[in-house]
């Protein structure tokens, strides 16, 4: 398991105001337009954040490792404002939700909670910087290569469970193309394709 980002002791206060959850991947646990009623924090697993356009297109924006939060949905809770992104679970979680009465008040004079809230905000903007990079300037190959190795890094193993149609919901494109490209790389030598696996090999 990754090491938690957020302070120990921070960690055991929170985990006393509020409730932990167990979550499959696949589960939404936040949907866009939705108005927040608690702030996840995941302490193990993985959850992606992505945008969805109105044909239904969708882009990843970042993922959420464990001692992380979800900025967007505290931002929602703060201002009692509807999100305008989606949070599933990429693999298995359990994640500890803190009620908004508890982030707006009881954590609000909270140093060590402000501290970790704008290293969090610090943390997404960086990875939004560099998803609109990729999106503005590298081609959809290029885009697929650094996915992969991003979910690798992520997991810390060559093999990634994933599907076609999950790459392509990813990076905002059609499935079609994401089988394309990786039989193309797997001709390369760069992937081994199988089912609903696909093994890192020269992207390493």
């Amino acid at each position: 398991m990754q090491a938690l980002s957020i302070p120990k002791q921070l960690l055991n206060e929170l985990a006393t105001l509020g409730q932990v959850k167990q979550a499959s991947a696949g589960d939404i646990m936040i949907m866009e337009e939705q108005h927040v009623n608690a702030v996840p924090l995941v302490l193990s697993g993985i959850l992606k954040v992505s945008i969805t356009d109105e044909s239904g297109q969708e882009i990843l924006l970042y993922y959420l490792k464990p001692g992380e939060t979800c900025v967007t949905s505290v931002l929602g809770a703060l201002h009692q404002k509807s999100v305008k992104v989606k949070a599933e679970v990429e693999e298995d979680a359990e994640i500890l939700f803190l009620p908004v009465s508890v982030v707006n008040n009881s954590l609000k004079d909270n140093e060590q909670w402000l501290s970790f809230l704008l290293k969090s905000y610090h943390e997404r903007f960086e990875d939004l910087i560099l998803t609109l990079n990729e999106v503005a300037f590298k081609n959809l190959d290029q885009r697929l290569i650094s996915h992969l190795q991003k979910k690798a890094a992520l997991k810390s193993r060559k093999l990634i469970d994933t599907t076609h149609e999950q790459l392509a919901r990813e990076l905002g494109t059609s499935r079609v193309v994401i089988s394309r490209l990786l039989k193309k790389m797997e001709d390369e030598g760069m992937v081994k394709l199988s089912r609903n696996q696909i093994e890192l090999i020269a992207l390493l």
